[in-house]
């Protein structure tokens, strides 16, 4: 009994005595080796921490075949991920960083090192890492500043995963060494550069599309019975009088009378006369020929409107109807003036004529007329005066399009200023102004990078470069 107390206080005294010299893993060990030999109802309390952290970090370090190597083609990097296995699946993303990717193994694996970090300037990466563990890892490629970086084309050979990302052709530098016994001129390699890619025209840009729903300005939203009448070369005015009557609409036709133009005279000295002239006689409209069986109300007054070419509007329960009924209206009108800033007055008010509004200019026209003789077209003791009489004439024309979404509108410019006036219905000017806004654009242009070059070859051995602008 006390032999054996001896003994195991001896071996208390050798454990604190190696304790106190070897590292706390050799400790470790050497409690791991005496714990077996001790009961359960006598173990220390620290036992199972110990045992706890022990598999803890021998689980921590598990080592696989996975492992981040990099290879250098002729225009191409390749990143091989060695041991990546059979079906790997990577998630790409491009962030203004660089190049993410998202790797999932078919089966649990680990990596061979380590995290790896690797830093290849002269490849145009500044990094390259992988890291993760199990069956999810994290690839992560960075370019160097001013490097652009292209998606990587992906492939997989069962065992390896290769990323491959395109990179300018490598450069071989050339050395001379320079022989100091032997005189002479140095030996230079033949060099030739190679060709530049013949030169591409620049992409013409996407074209710019504006797009607007119109309403049909010539449409009457009317409402009645059905329509069953058959005409034959019967007046407009009549069969539109008819259709109001049936409808129990009231019905006014507007005459067109013949277009005058208006001009003033302006003499020499002053008096002014103002003068009309008819150009033409006013337009009548022409017959129509309609049969209709039960047609619905709407349709057949639009018909008869469409095949007379005559226009018509609804003002509350009266249709009027003639040649230009669309610039009159008993109700409000609207007057808006746009000031542009890239495109002249003067082409748009012709562009919104061509889309139907009725544009409005002054012409003035002088006349210069002299009687008499100079000096030196005249003979020896004749007359020698001359008299010049002057006169201007202004005439205010319209014109626009018969046809278009614009009818009704009346526009005017200022070339002073810069600015187009718009008189008329205020959905009529709300489509103008869209017109506007899609054609007061700055033209596209280009921009020009120009550099001049001076150079002097003289018979010397001072080099010297000067950069300025002039």
């Amino acid at each position: 009994m006390q032999r054996t107390l001896g003994r195991d206080l001896g071996r208390c005294v050798a454990t604190a005595a190696a304790a106190a010299v070897l590292p706390s893993f050799v400790v470790l060990d050497a409690a791991g080796q005496a714990a077996p030999r001790q009961s359960a109802a006598v173990a220390s309390p620290s036992a199972p921490g110990q045992a706890a952290s022990s598999s803890r970090s021998s689980a921590a370090v598990v080592a696989g075949p996975m492992q981040l190597q990099v290879r250098r083609l002729g225009n191409a990097v390749e990143l091989v991920v060695v041991g990546a296995g059979p079906a790997p699946q990577l998630q790409q993303s491009a962030q203004p960083s660089g190049w993410q990717g998202q790797l999932t193994t078919a089966s649990p694996t680990g990596l061979r090192a380590g995290p790896q970090r690797l830093s290849l300037p002269e490849l145009g990466f500044q990094s390259v890492s992988l890291d993760g563990s199990g069956s999810s890892y994290s690839l992560s490629v960075t370019p160097m500043p001013g490097v652009p970086l292209a998606r990587p084309v992906v492939s997989a050979d069962g065992v390896n995963l290769i990323l491959t990302f395109p990179a300018s052709p490598q450069v071989s530098l050339q050395t001379n060494r320079l022989d100091l016994s032997q005189p002479g001129a140095v030996p230079l390699p033949t060099y030739a550069p190679p060709l530049q890619p013949r030169a591409v025209a620049p992409p013409l840009g996407d074209m710019a599309v504006g797009t607007m729903t119109l309403r049909n300005p010539g449409y009457v939203n009317v409402s009645g019975p059905p329509v069953t009448m058959t005409l034959k070369n019967a007046p407009a005015k009549d069969a539109l009088m008819a259709l109001a009557q049936l409808g129990g609409y009231g019905f006014v036709y507007v005459e067109n009378p013949a277009p005058a133009e208006r001009s003033f005279l302006t003499q020499g000295n002053g008096a002014s006369s103002e003068s009309f002239s008819t150009t033409k006689e006013a337009q009548k409209a022409q017959p129509v020929t309609v049969s209709f069986a039960g047609e619905s109300y709407g349709r057949a007054l639009n018909a008869v409107l469409l095949g007379s070419g005559l226009q018509a509007k609804l003002e509350g329960r009266t249709i009027f109807a003639g040649f230009n009924v669309l610039s009159k209206t008993f109700g409000p009108q609207l007057s808006k003036v746009y000031r542009l800033n890239q495109v002249s007055a003067n082409s748009a008010a012709d562009y919104l004529a061509n889309l139907g509004a009725s544009v409005t200019k002054t012409n003035t026209i002088t006349t210069a007329v002299t009687q008499g003789a100079n000096q030196a077209a005249s003979v020896s003791g004749g007359l020698t005066s001359a008299t010049t009489q002057s006169s201007s004439q202004t005439t205010v024309e319209a014109y626009g399009a018969s046809s278009g979404p614009l009818l009704g509108l009346r526009a005017t410019t200022d070339t002073r200023l810069g600015t187009i006036t718009l008189v008329g219905d205020s959905s009529v000017i709300l489509v103008a102004e869209q017109y506007l806004r899609r054609l007061d654009l700055r033209q596209r242009q280009v921009a020009l990078s120009v550099k001049i070059l001076d150079v002097n070859l003289d018979n010397d051995a001072t080099m010297d470069n000067s950069s300025a602008i002039r």
